[in-house]
């Protein structure tokens, strides 16, 4: 089954079953916080298990979001 043909039936629910759905997806599957996500995806960076898209001029950061990446990578080792 597809993430579109979840979401027609989710569509399909009434409002007190969405209610159920969301309480039960949340409880197996918590939301996690941006720093969370950034941890994981930096360790699974270093062990080589995920490896970001290389840049394009579409999706390079600039100004505050360049240092901030810039900064990151130095204290994690990335760069120098």
């Amino acid at each position: 089954m597809s993430v579109e043909d979840i979401q027609r039936e989710v569509d399909g629910l009434s409002l007190a079953e969405r209610k159920v759905l969301t309480a039960w997806m949340v409880d197996h599957y918590p939301v996690r916080s941006v720093k969370d996500l950034v941890s994981l995806a930096e360790a699974e960076a270093l062990q080589g298990k995920w490896i970001p898209t290389p840049p394009t001029t579409e999706n390079i950061p600039s100004g505050e979001a360049m240092e901030k990446a810039r900064l990151r990578a130095r204290a994690i080792g990335l760069i120098h």
